[in-house]
């Protein structure tokens, strides 16, 4: 089963500090979404949490480290390089399409 994200856009500013451009939100469709991990702090003094998931996207959508996406209502942020499965590889089905999987965390607390 796929679902979608959505890639938050940087706003854009001049070397003055003014706005120049509103962020422009992408939709990014045909992706998949598992758990990677999820941690929990109950303390005394301390709480929250971290979840991370693991995302398998299209090749070719150009996300970075420290890009904010949306998944299922959630802001995450992509944590290390997406890894690009398709990079340097032909594979044999010319119709096989390799993903690009990236780590994204949401924490609070």
């Amino acid at each position: 089963m796929t679902e979608q994200i959505k890639v938050v856009g940087e706003p854009v500013y001049n070397e003055s500090g003014f706005l120049v451009a509103d962020p422009v939100d992408r939709v990014i469709d045909g992706v998949s979404v598992w758990p990677r991990g999820s941690s929990r702090v109950d303390d005394r003094d301390v709480d929250g949490f971290a979840d991370e998931l693991e995302i398998a996207v299209p090749a070719g959508h150009g996300l970075s480290e420290g890009d904010e996406v949306i998944v299922r209502g959630h802001a995450y942020t992509v944590q290390f390089r997406p890894f690009d499965w398709a990079q340097g590889r032909r594979p044999v089905n010319p119709r096989h399409r390799p993903r690009t999987v990236l780590v994204a965390t949401r924490k609070e607390g």
